[in-house]
């Protein structure tokens, strides 16, 4: 029954949708549908539990069901009747099968985006408190998360391939527009390309929780919903409640907001459309977006990515050593190179593919009074310099001039050129050997291995599975442990931390810091574990420390005493 119950949430949620938006196909309102539910959470989230706000959202949506069978809406039913809406159950099952038995196959999982979970679900509220131990990223908007959260609660339990599972069906479900064309023929192609788009992004949308992806999916949905030729109220609330979405999931959302409003702008030019006063809701995403700021404000904490005005102008006089520091001076050339020679995709640059993505989307429109080609260029563009300025402000100097994760933000946008041919392709039918070609070169460029469900339970912590249970019998979940792992180049350390949350994690590697730094930290930490150690931290830390003279891998100790004479009392 707990594999139906997300199914089951969604079709309340669709319910609503299709009485509120009369005139649209019930298929098509499913990322409308997800994003409604989700804000309804996040708006009472605001004010109270999250458990509290998600029990509000189920009643919402069961009344909006009593209202339909209330109401027998003929022309509801026969819109619910329409065999399209198959796919809906399709999609679910589809990733279902992908993602079961799926765990977390990145490092950002571990190292923020599964403890964002971790620690709503175990504060009951927001990761930005306080109280929460989320060490990086408290800033962060919490949509994405919010929506894994809800999945959780749904279903009773926690696991990771539910988290995976619950990004995945949301980022699918804006390619639901290609049901706008009442032809099947490509449907299911479209669904099962979205797993495989790049080998990179593929890989990170079904097998992690990362958001660039899902980014990537809502961008092109929000700009899909700007290319119209009419707008009437549900259009535009629809419109709104996309973007809604889009500055709520990461901060650079907001930059494609304005590239949103840039477009429906150019649009509403070329094509005389009459704006009236129902574009104001336009301007919803803005409340929302600074409700989020006024939440964070509340709390301190660093921001991530925050970059001033002046930063916007001044990178000129960097890369002409006028001033900064010579790391963003690195970062800014090693940037630049990189977007015109580093393949990204095929062995072929950024600036190769935003080019052919502009003319393939520029002969799409060429009839059309509005050039879809020339606001993905320009979108490109924007994004392109955004990201020089954060690699040379925001990026530090270690990730800056080592362009930290350069490929899979820059193929967030060149996703956006391939999903929005896709529509195009699929629902003004235009070209169909396109879309072959495109399937082609992408499937040759994936690993289709990795679609298939796991039998056994598959993640990079696998491994650690003995270690982090033998902690847990033994350590109360308020206090710290300071680990000792040889080479670890700090994943361990973050794997420990996840799987051990809300128990503070330390150390890793220690080979480079001082006897004293070692016996300082682990005396202010209580606990010491030692996963994998070697000759050298031995000789070097543990048997000056701790004066034992053989440790095994796989040891835990409870610390005690003081920094002239440590006593280390193995724990069984």
């Amino acid at each position: 029954m707990g594999l139906l119950l997300p199914l089951i949430y969604t079709i309340l949620y669709l319910v609503l949708t299709s009485i509120i938006f009369k005139d649209k196909k019930v298929i098509t309102l499913l990322p409308v549908s997800i994003i409604i539910s989700i804000l309804v959470v996040y708006i009472f989230s605001l004010f109270t539990k999250i458990s509290i706000a998600f029990y509000i959202s189920i009643f919402i949506g069961i009344i909006s069901l009593i209202y339909c069978f209330i109401k027998k809406d003929k022309d509801l039913l026969k819109r619910w009747m329409d065999k399209d809406n198959i796919w809906i159950i399709i999609i679910y099952f589809l990733v279902v099968l992908i993602s079961f038995n799926k765990g977390f196959h990145g490092w950002d999982d571990y190292s923020h985006w599964g403890i964002m979970v971790k620690e709503s679900l175990r504060l009951d509220t927001f990761y930005s408190v306080k109280e929460s131990i989320l060490s990086i990223h408290k800033d962060y908007p919490p949509l994405a998360t919010l929506y894994e959260i809800m999945w959780v609660k749904i279903i009773g339990s926690y696991s990771e391939s539910y988290l995976i599972r619950a990004t995945t069906f949301l980022g699918i479900s804006f390619l639901t527009p290609v049901f706008d064309n009442k032809k099947n023929y490509l449907k299911l192609a479209i669904i099962f390309v979205t797993t495989c788009i790049f080998k990179d992004l593929s890989f990170l949308f079904y097998q992690t929780i990362y958001t660039d992806v899902l980014l990537s999916l809502a961008i092109s949905y929000s700009l899909y919903q700007t290319f119209k030729k009419t707008f009437d109220i549900s259009d535009l609330i629809i419109l709104a409640l996309s973007l809604s979405f889009l500055v709520l999931i990461k901060q650079v959302g907001f930059v494609f907001y304005i590239l949103c409003l840039f477009s429906l702008l150019i649009n509403v030019i070329f094509n005389k459309i009459k704006i009236n006063k129902n574009f104001i809701i336009l301007l919803l995403p803005i409340i929302f977006y600074k409700s989020w700021d006024i939440y964070i404000s509340m709390f301190e904490m660093p921001i991530q990515f925050s970059v001033d005005l002046k930063s916007l102008f001044n990178f000129v006089r960097i890369l002409l050593f006028k001033e900064g520091e010579s790391y963003q001076y690195i970062a800014g050339i090693n940037y630049l190179n990189a977007i015109f020679t580093k393949g990204i995709f095929l062995n072929l640059s950024y600036v190769f593919w935003v080019i052919v993505f502009t003319l393939i989307l520029g002969y799409i429109s060429k009839k059309d009074k509005f050039n879809k080609g020339i606001i993905y260029f320009l979108g490109a563009v924007g994004y392109s310099y955004l990201m020089l300025i954060l690699y040379m402000y925001s990026f530090g100097p270690y990730e800056g001039p080592n362009l930290a994760s350069f490929d899979r933000y820059l193929n967030t946008y060149l996703y956006v050129g391939v999903i929005l041919i896709m529509y195009d392709a699929c629902i003004n039918s235009i070209k169909i050997q396109l879309i072959y070609l495109i399937l082609g070169i992408l499937i040759s460029n994936v690993n289709l291995i990795n679609l298939k469900p796991a039998f056994i339970y598959e993640s990079w912590g696998n491994y650690l599975h003995e270690d982090y249970n033998k902690i847990l019998k033994h350590i109360d979940k308020d206090r710290s442990l300071y680990i000792v792992v040889e080479n670890d180049n700090g994943i361990v350390r973050e794997m420990m931390s996840y799987y051990l949350n809300p128990i503070y994690v330390h150390g890793g590697n220690i080979e480079g810091i001082t006897l004293d730094e070692f016996k300082s930290s682990i005396l202010s930490s209580g606990y010491l574990y030692v996963l994998r150690s070697n000759d050298y931290i031995y000789e070097n830390y543990l048997y000056p420390a701790l004066k034992i003279d053989y440790i095994e891998n796989g040891t835990l100790f409870k610390i005690e005493g003081n920094f002239e004479e440590i006593v280390a009392t193995k724990v069984e």
